[in-house]
């Protein structure tokens, strides 16, 4: 009997989640899509190179998740950190290829590595990374990001 009502739990379980994702577009992945994220991603890095510090935050979502080598920084935190580093220094170059990109409805990732050029202090480090993000599409039908992962592409393996 108890398996009997755990089938039956679980099958009505299954129905409310194949009902609550039956309106979901499950094929966006299309190129119109992935091109929908190139494109602002290109806007995005037009704004960052301009040191347009609210432009930048603009292309994120509210809950934010910034990793990078010694930085781990969410929301607010993320963004106090990019208007204080676009106050004080800049972006002097990017140049961004992206690897893939993955559709999954209102959700999208993204595989690739990136060079930058970014003055502090008055001082230039060049920076060469892998990274990863994971795009959101708001109800206004914006994408922004709301991960991004980065790791040096110079980086010993260890091994």
């Amino acid at each position: 009997m108890h398996r009997a009502r755990s089938g039956a739990i679980l099958s009505a379980g299954l129905l409310v989640v194949a009902c609550a994702t039956a309106d979901v577009d499950q094929t966006a992945d299309s190129p119109a899509a992935r091109q929908e994220l190139a494109d602002q991603m290109a806007a995005y890095q037009r704004v960052l190179l301009s040191g347009d510090a609210e432009g930048v935050v603009a292309f994120w979502t509210s809950d934010i998740h910034v990793l990078e080598p010694s930085l781990d920084l969410s929301g607010d935190q993320a963004r106090e950190f990019m208007r204080h580093f676009l106050a004080t220094g800049r972006v002097v170059s990017l140049d961004v290829e992206a690897y893939e990109r993955f559709v999954h409805g209102e959700v999208a990732y993204e595989l690739g590595e990136y060079d930058e050029t970014i003055e502090v202090d008055g001082e230039q480090v060049k920076v060469q990374n892998y990274y990863f993000m994971r795009w959101e599409k708001g109800a206004d039908g914006v994408w922004r990001f709301d991960r991004f992962v980065a790791g040096p592409r110079d980086a010993s393996s260890g091994m």
